[in-house]
């Protein structure tokens, strides 16, 4: 049974960034945010981002 989706934000404990699941490649998810490069994080290194971690996804948006 898989513990992330496709869609679901969470937090990539070992580099302490949040980011959405774009895509699974097995036990590795490809995480990405509004900003910045994609990276890859192991499933077993990621836990669902509390609320509060989640907001700060999408706090920085670039001007219009």
């Amino acid at each position: 049974m898989l513990k992330h989706a496709v869609g679901d934000i969470v937090l990539d404990e070992r580099t302490t960034r949040v980011g959405r699941v774009t895509a699974i490649h097995g036990e590795c998810l490809v995480l990405a945010r509004s900003s910045g490069k994609p990276w890859s994080a192991v499933a077993g290194s990621c836990r669902t981002a509390t609320s509060a971690e989640a907001a700060g996804l999408n706090a920085w948006r670039p001007a219009a």
